[in-house]
């Protein structure tokens, strides 16, 4: 699973050496079980990518470790998160229920 301790045990420039030297290839090509947990280490090094990322997962398809709600609260609490992610934005996911104001649509 992806808790707190996980960035204690993963710091930022182990994960840039490990996600562009031997993860990156890997994007798109694993079992989408493992998908979030690639998506969540991509997060520590660029949370705005990551979040791009997260939208086409589906929550059921993961590990039975990790939940959707877990993986976005995961890249939206990163460093550099708040700079790099719209939240309100319609482009982040399909059938979003937002119409960009943040408010409701209809």
């Amino acid at each position: 699973p992806v808790t707190d301790a996980t960035s204690l045990l993963f710091r930022k420039e182990y994960v840039e050496g490990e996600y562009n030297h031997a993860l990156k290839k890997w994007e798109g090509q694993t079992e989408v079980a493992w998908q979030g947990y690639l998506i969540c280490n991509h997060a520590i090094i660029d949370p705005g990518a990551a979040w791009k990322e997260a939208q086409g997962v589906k929550s059921y398809e993961l590990d039975a470790g990790l939940s959707l709600s877990q993986m976005l609260f995961w890249i939206a609490t990163r460093d550099g998160a708040s700079e790099s992610i719209d939240v309100l934005s319609n482009d982040n996911a399909a059938g979003s229920s937002t119409d960009g104001s943040g408010t409701c649509a209809e």
